[in-house]
């Protein structure tokens, strides 16, 4: 695979697929609960006048920064309101990271690393659903990954006064949108990952500073920073702690958690989000025998990865997409292995390869059994889904065994790409419409006046607040009063509520207007 993958064709390979895969499907599901459906909101206020403040239900949202938002508002302003330009934004940054990586890895290890890291990044089930749902946390990869990269570089080359001034600039930019994507973090995470090639490096701190502390950058950095947080400390002066102190602090020490998970938490889930490359993680260390001159890029790895994987494993709050900044760090070490010592160990690759397959095959019947009792509509799609994806898990397990290794590589490539692009088109649809009211919100619209009450019980009320154009109120359990109060009356009830809410609602009357599988819609009174 080495020597068929020419700079100008490996590069032409990896973008179209890359772009392929940053979009494809982002037009083909609803928005989901809750962050889509929150973004949503907030950038309709944008567009409806508080643009320099992100606003949630009529209260300013102190909980991220702007650049996401307003990104996602200057593409809904010519693209309309709908999910297309909501996620749009996000999928194009996630290809720009793709090719960041690219160039990066290209210019310091060569055309066949460059296409193995780039794939990788392009493959990995996180960076996929980051890259297709409107949150921060693509636009935080992008941007500390930027910054990461131009700082090796500015720590690592003696370039001439011209290139070190556009790296210096691009540092800045780097850390300037990252701030504005994501608060502190866009700072804490670019310095996590250049810790470990400063230490290698062994630069004073003069030099270190003579080479980052460049007025043109810092220039950048200061213009595109704080006009927008003078703005909102001055306007807003409960913004301060409410960003600065619950959404880093807090949630980082553990004294307002918003989601509180073991220390362990992300070593079994990188497994999943890092599939099926995680498997290869542990030969990394006895693969890797670095030349001095490849020591700072070998730590520029551990940092990112190891270092930021820590980080997060350290804070008292985490969910999955929180550790997407640390991927590159992993596809970097891991695209070396790949192309330098598989043909030298080609037996343990095989074995490796053969396990990825037979686990792939297991996971088919449990993932059948699973949706055919937890989304039954999700079962007949899931089946012709295994159904053709079988025969290439069967082949790819053929190949390892028989130890075709080249052509076992190009036909991870064909599979993975094939595999992504079925579930985008053909699954995710249908899951998201499980998990979001656009459905019945539309049949809401043709069979009920515009003064009809509408209300959601228990959650999900987000999605249908959007779709609907109008105020949805979230209520815990029905009563007479507001039967009396509100006729006529909609609640939207998840699947999942459904019996407790049958079980308050039957002695007021009901008639079932829509079902989904995710949502009912009835008319109460």
């Amino acid at each position: 695979m080495k020597e068929c993958l020419q700079p100008r064709r490996g590069f032409a390979i990896l973008m179209a697929i890359g772009l392929w895969l940053s979009i494809v499907g982002i037009w083909s599901y609803p928005l989901l609960e809750p962050d889509e459906a929150k973004h949503a909101l907030i950038v309709r206020a944008m567009l409806e006048g508080s643009f320099w403040m992100p606003y949630l239900n009529g209260e300013p949202f102190f909980d991220k920064p702007i650049l996401p938002f307003a990104l996602m508002a200057v593409f809904a302003k010519f693209l309309g309101m709908n999910e297309v330009a909501l996620r749009l934004p996000g999928a194009l940054l996630g290809f720009a990271s793709v090719i960041v990586l690219y160039r990066f890895v290209l210019r310091l290890r060569g055309d066949a690393e460059a296409f193995w890291a780039g794939f990788i990044w392009t493959t990995s089930p996180l960076f996929l659903a980051a890259s297709h749902i409107p949150t921060h946390d693509i636009y935080l990869a992008f941007f500390s990954t930027l910054s990461a990269f131009a700082g090796f570089r500015l720590l690592t080359e003696q370039g001439t006064p011209t290139e070190s001034r556009f790296l210096g600039i691009g540092f800045w930019l780097g850390l300037a949108g990252g701030v504005l994507s994501k608060g502190l973090l866009g700072i804490v995470l670019p310095g996590i990952a250049l810790l470990g090639p400063a230490l290698v490096e062994r630069q004073s701190l003069k030099a270190a500073a003579k080479r980052f502390l460049r007025i043109e950058g810092i220039a950048c950095f200061l213009l595109l920073v704080l006009p927008w947080y003078a703005y909102v400390l001055v306007r807003y002066p409960e913004f301060g702690p409410s960003f600065l102190v619950r959404q880093h602090l807090g949630n980082f020490l553990g004294s307002l958690p918003r989601h509180p998970e073991p220390f362990w938490y992300y070593l079994p889930l990188l497994f999943g989000v890092f599939f099926p490359w995680a498997f290869f993680l542990p030969f990394i260390p006895f693969a890797w025998r670095p030349e001095r001159k490849d020591r700072a890029f070998v730590a520029l790895c551990a940092s990112q990865s190891l270092g930021i994987f820590l980080f997060f494993s350290v804070a008292a709050s985490k969910l999955p997409l929180y550790i997407l900044p640390a991927l590159p760090g992993f596809c970097m070490a891991l695209a070396p292995f790949l192309v330098k010592h598989a043909p030298a160990r080609e037996r343990h690759l095989k074995i490796l390869l053969g396990f990825v397959a037979v686990v792939f095959l297991a996971a088919i019947p449990y993932g059948l059994v699973f949706a055919k009792s937890a989304y039954p509509g999700f079962f007949r799609p899931a089946a012709v889904l295994s159904v053709l994806m079988t025969p290439v898990l069967l082949v790819a397990l053929l190949f390892s065994w028989r130890g075709t290794v080249g052509w076992l590589k190009g036909y991870i490539v064909f599979g993975l790409v094939f595999l992504y692009t079925l579930a985008f088109l053909c699954v995710t649809p249908l899951v998201g419409s499980y998990s979001s009211s656009k459905a019945a919100v539309q049949r809401l619209k043709q069979n009920a006046s515009e003064d009809a009450v509408v209300v959601c019980y228990r959650r999900n009320c987000l999605s249908a607040q959007f779709y609907l154009g109008r105020p949805v109120k979230r209520i815990e359990h029905l009563d007479r009063n507001m039967l009396v109060s509100s006729r006529p009356l909609y609640v939207l009830v998840k699947k999942k509520h459904l019996i407790p809410f049958l079980a308050e609602a039957r002695p007021l009357g009901i008639k079932v207007e829509f079902r989904s599988e995710g949502f009912w819609l009835i008319r109460v009174g």
